[in-house]
């Protein structure tokens, strides 16, 4: 039992309440401590850390925003530098086909070539401007970068800079990020290493040959196979019609020469049709729908006759033939014989695709991003060679003809044996000097412009003497005749093949072998309707008849001398006696007139053949020469100037 219950308790009970005293003393001077120090502070406890969190998640969203917009704006950046050949600006050596062009060569009167290829290092530098350009349009404050490339495009950039991420309330609370880069696209720069490479091998090996457009696919196939790209049209049938259509017409206008004519090939569109509308507006429009959108393309100052027409493309290939003169280009349907104008060097636009590779970009035609192959769109120049001598010119006499002769030779062709495609027409050169290696000073006399199957032909009636002046060809005198072949670009390799007498590229003229047309003749001054005749008691017949005007083959004649005058009472040929050396059968008389002996009574026949200074006669009937079959009647005439004029 308890001895002391109530002492105990008395004792707990002043324990816990001084106990409690104390603990009230203790909190009440905390809280005048603690209200001492934040005098002033009305926040609640932890919103400067919930500040500190949201700044921090600030940062973090727009490392990662960064991050998505840098490999976004780097993929489209990529796709559109290759659409642009690997330049961002126009350069020096312009563009072809919406194309820029890769090599080119200035057309001055001293050509400079102009060599534009885009290096991998030229390619980077491109890049990163403008990507650095691109990312400050969305973050103006964005620190510069530099950038390291590790193997295809795996891109990383870093910066030595710091930006500061501040809170949106007065806490005070900054966060510091230094946004480094790090993304990798499917692309190389250094495929534009490897494309001028290609590129280059192309300008070389087709500048030296004159089919050019041959040589270019085949070289283009081959690197198709065997290299990482492939190579074709960036764009399709009907945006090739398109462009087409208007590269032809924007380099006939720019053609060195006038009053020529340009022939513009337009593509088929075996897919869907194209219709593409010309017209003059204030200047030269093209309007047309491809594929779905209307497109137009403008050339200021140009005028095309007919003022307004629609050209719609069909399953095969066509030609629109324009005439030149200045800015205006006349349409026509069949070329005649104007020349062809003189283009600028030959171009080609490519499309070079790297093999199973895409990029999610933006697609204009889609509006909309899609996976798009990377396309690598250039253009090349090439030199334009002129078309090789022409071998085995021969000069023959024409026969029948008066003061003319016949040109022969071959068309010039390539080291395989391939016809040269681009030859427009032939200068014929005349002359009564002589031409050792070159023509080179002497004026062409005649154009030809037909083209056979291997072999030429014309005649040719005129030709120059040592001063340049058009002068006819004469019978019997020394003349030099060589051809030369002339391209669509109106250039011409004056050195021609080495000439002698064995090849006939030389001659002495044409002879006279054109006979005098028949005549009319009078006996004793009545007209013969036959030619029959009685002899008189006087034993002697008048025989006259008219001086022929023309030649046999309906041509002026100049050159009449007289007539051998044949008599027969045994119908005896003429051809028996072609010299007219028997007496008592031919006579030969000068004039127009001559007393024949016949005997009385006896019946006669008559035959009178006129005759010219080379003692030609017509005594068998008139009919074409065989060396008169394929003469090229498409031919244009040089003046003294040594302007040409069609005819």
């Amino acid at each position: 039992m308890n001895r002391f219950p109530l002492r105990r308790q008395k004792k707990g009970t002043l324990f816990m309440i001084g106990t409690v005293i104390l603990l009230f003393i203790v909190f009440v001077t905390a809280l005048v401590i603690l209200t001492g120090k934040t005098q002033g502070f009305e926040k609640q406890v932890g919103e400067k850390q919930a500040s500190l969190f949201s700044v921090y998640s600030a940062g973090e969203e727009r490392l990662y925003g960064l991050q998505d917009s840098s490999a976004v704006i780097a993929r489209q950046l990529i796709s559109d530098l290759a659409e642009q050949g690997g330049f961002w600006q126009q350069q020096s050596c312009g563009s072809y086909a919406d194309a820029p062009l890769w090599y080119g060569t200035r057309n001055t009167q001293e050509p400079k070539e102009m060599f534009c290829y885009p290096s991998r290092a030229s390619t980077k530098d491109l890049f990163e401007t403008a990507f650095t350009t691109s990312l400050k349009k969305i973050y103006p404050t964005l620190p510069s970068y530099e950038f390291l490339y590790r193997g295809k495009l795996a891109v990383y950039g870093t910066t030595d800079a710091r930006e500061i991420i501040t809170s949106s309330d007065d806490a005070g609370i900054k966060y510091f990020i230094s946004p480094e880069l790090s993304f990798e696209i499917p692309a190389d720069l250094g495929d534009y290493v490897k494309l001028r490479l290609l590129a280059k091998i192309l300008v070389a090996e087709c500048s030296k040959v004159n089919d050019v457009k041959s040589c270019v696919d085949d070289l283009t196939q081959q690197f198709t196979e065997k290299s990482e790209f492939t190579f074709g049209e960036c764009n399709n049938e009907q945006e090739h019609a398109w462009q087409s259509v208007i590269t032809g017409v924007e380099e006939c206008l720019t053609a060195t020469n006038d009053a020529c004519l340009c022939t513009i090939p337009v593509p088929a569109t075996p897919e869907k049709e194209t219709s593409i509308r010309v017209l003059n507006e204030q200047d030269l429009t093209f309007k047309g729908i491809i594929n779905g959108r209307e497109q137009s393309y403008t050339l200021p100052e140009a005028r095309i006759n007919p003022n307004d027409f629609t050209l719609t493309t069909k399953k095969e290939q066509q030609k629109l033939l324009f005439l030149k003169n200045g800015m205006t280009l006349e349409r026509v349907e069949q070329p005649d014989h104007h020349a062809q104008c003189q283009l600028k060097p030959r171009m080609f636009a490519f499309c070079a695709t790297r093999k199973e590779s895409s990029l999610f970009v933006y697609d204009a035609a889609k509006a909309a991003y899609t996976p798009k192959p990377l396309q690598y769109r250039f253009a090349l120049s090439f030199a334009n060679p002129p078309p090789p001598p022409v071998p085995k010119v021969t000069v023959v006499d024409k026969e029948k003809a008066e003061q003319s002769i016949v040109v022969q030779w071959d068309e010039p062709s390539t080291k395989d044996g391939k016809a040269i495609a681009d030859i427009n027409y032939y200068n014929i050169y005349c002359t009564s000097g002589s031409i050792d290696q070159t023509v080179a000073g002497i004026k062409p006399v005649i154009a030809v412009f037909d083209h056979g199957n291997g072999e030429e032909k014309t005649g040719l009636t005129t030709c120059r003497d040592v001063q340049g002046k058009i002068i006819p060809l004469e019978d019997g005198k020394h003349y030099t005749v060589t051809v030369t072949a002339v391209d669509l670009a109106g250039q011409e390799d004056q050195k021609i093949i080495a000439k002698d007498e064995a090849d006939g590229s030389t001659t002495k003229g044409s002879n006279d072998d054109l006979a005098p047309a028949a005549v009319k003749i009078n006996v004793n001054g009545i007209a013969q309707s036959g030619a029959t005749a009685q002899g008189t008691s006087s034993g002697s017949l008048a025989v006259s008849w008219n001086a022929p005007a023309l030649n046999e083959d309906g041509s002026v004649c100049k050159d009449y001398l007289g007539a051998q005058v044949y008599a027969s009472s045994t119908s005896r040929d003429p051809s028996t006696d072609p010299t007219c050396s028997d007496p008592s059968f031919c006579t030969f008389a000068t004039g127009t007139s001559a007393t024949i002996p016949l005997a009385a009574g006896q019946p006669y026949t008559m035959t009178v053949f006129a005759v010219d200074n080379t003692k030609n006669k017509a005594m068998q009937p008139w009919t074409l020469p065989e060396q008169w079959k394929g003469l090229s009647t498409k031919i244009a005439h040089y003046n003294e100037d040594g302007t040409r004029m069609s005819r």
